[in-house]
């Protein structure tokens, strides 16, 4: 109507400019019809177009949903079937230790199930860990001691937690520590290889080397753990520190002639270094306040320990 009335006014216009003006203007009117015809053809069909398009994006959107609640079902289920294959290994390790009853079992499934539900790690790798745990002899009530404070060192280390239960059983075992006493296990280990450059991985794998020899003398894991933060700080690798410590300990508790001489040659006995009355740290206080050298520490504690033995008397 807009268009009608404009080019009606223009007719008019036009008709008193004469016949020639008018038949132009009948042209232009004409070809503007087609043109906003033209248009409105274009916006419907374009809106059309729109149309289809939004309707496949709905039932796009519609399949889309339908795949991921299918996938999230199946996750579920999958999530289901491990947990129980894993409560089942829980199971056929913890009813070989002695104190085994269904009672503590149901408590260890339902543990993991909570932990599954308040932490980072899943139902089923707490109950992988509570099965390595029961594999180095822990009963299902000690188990439940250990696998809070196991999981904690796992999540801080960002390591998995069958692996950090590893590593906690096996230094309680080697340290001859009880259950009771994972917490600070895990706590030393973590506290150290934050400050040291090792690794409580590497960190755990040493001390299954020395951690005999350390309990003999009355050691600690604190003392051992220092020990081993000073050795991995002056660049011996976490392959060594566990067998370099260890040649530490026993040249100390086994004085050979050699190494008795080169003692005497510094002026100490002994008895200044036996680590069963003075302990490691004494022992290489005395060592230091002597200044041990290279050729004296080689007579006492042979080439494997000489370097290391160096490395702790100056740290002592």
């Amino acid at each position: 109507q807009l268009w009608q009335g404009l080019t009606t006014g223009v007719t008019n216009f036009a008709t008193r400019l004469g016949a020639p003006m008018l038949s132009a203007f009948g042209q232009m009117q004409a070809t503007g019809v087609r043109m906003w015809q033209g248009l409105t053809t274009g916006v419907t069909n374009f809106n059309a177009a729109m149309g289809r398009i939004e309707s496949r994006l709905i039932n796009f959107r519609t399949m889309f949903l339908a795949f991921a609640g299918l996938r999230f079902l199946s996750n579920a289920l999958g999530d289901i079937a491990a947990f129980d294959q894993k409560v089942a290994e829980l199971r056929s390790v913890v009813a070989e230790n002695a104190g085994f009853t269904e009672a503590a079992f149901e408590s260890l499934r339902q543990k993991a199930l909570q932990l599954g539900a308040t932490t980072i790690f899943g139902p089923a790798q707490a109950a992988e860990a509570m099965a390595e745990l029961s594999r180095a002899g822990f009963g299902a009530n000690e188990v439940m001691a250990m696998i809070t404070p196991t999981l904690r060192m796992a999540a801080i280390e960002h390591m998995s937690l069958d692996t950090a239960a590893k590593i906690v059983s096996r230094t309680l075992n080697n340290f001859g520590l009880a259950a009771s006493e994972a917490g600070r296990v895990a706590d030393v280990l973590a506290k150290v290889s934050a400050t040291a450059a090792t690794s409580v991985t590497g960190l755990g794998s040493a001390l299954g080397y020395v951690g005999p020899q350390m309990t003999s003398i009355g050691g600690t894991i604190e003392e051992t753990a220092a020990a081993m933060a000073v050795l991995s700080n002056r660049g011996i690798d976490n392959s060594r520190m566990g067998t370099v410590l260890r040649q530490v300990l026993i040249s100390l508790s086994k004085v050979t002639p050699q190494g008795r001489a080169a003692l005497a040659d510094m002026g100490l006995t002994i008895a200044d270094i036996n680590p069963q009355t003075v302990g490691l740290a004494g022992a290489m206080g005395a060592l230091a306040s002597k200044n041990m050298d290279l050729a004296h520490a080689v007579r006492i504690f042979s080439a494997n320990g000489a370097t290391g033995a160096l490395i702790l008397s100056q740290n002592a």
